[in-house]
């Protein structure tokens, strides 16, 4: 699965907004990991999606918020494309920020639907 170029502010927030899912395991498979703690800011680094930290990171919590609930649906399970499964906060001395790390689990059952 090829994931395209965001050419504007909009289609990068949208991507962010409706497929985020699919972005974080298209970045999985990318770095050949099935699992791995991740950052906001390197996914948006390699989808060049800008600088939306903030609005990813409030949609991989609301993944890890609603995970139990679409886990406790075994028909489901093919759907979701990823899990997260933790998340913490790290100090990234480079930034002086405290940032948001979440441990997130490619899907193994998952079959991305093709257009």
């Amino acid at each position: 699965m090829q994931m395209p170029v965001y050419q504007s502010p909009q289609a990068a927030r949208a991507a962010i907004r409706y497929r985020l899912p699919e972005i974080v395991y298209q970045y999985l498979i990318d770095i050949g990991a099935d699992r791995a703690w991740i950052s906001c800011t390197d996914i948006l680094k390699h989808f060049s999606l800008g600088k939306r930290e903030n609005m990813m990171s409030q949609a991989l919590l609301k993944l890890y918020a609603t995970g139990r609930q679409r886990l406790s649906q075994p028909e489901r399970i093919s759907e979701e494309p990823v899990f997260v499964l933790q998340v913490r906060e790290r100090w990234n001395s480079a930034t002086s920020k405290t940032v948001r790390v979440f441990l997130v689990e490619r899907n193994r059952f998952y079959s991305p639907s093709r257009p």
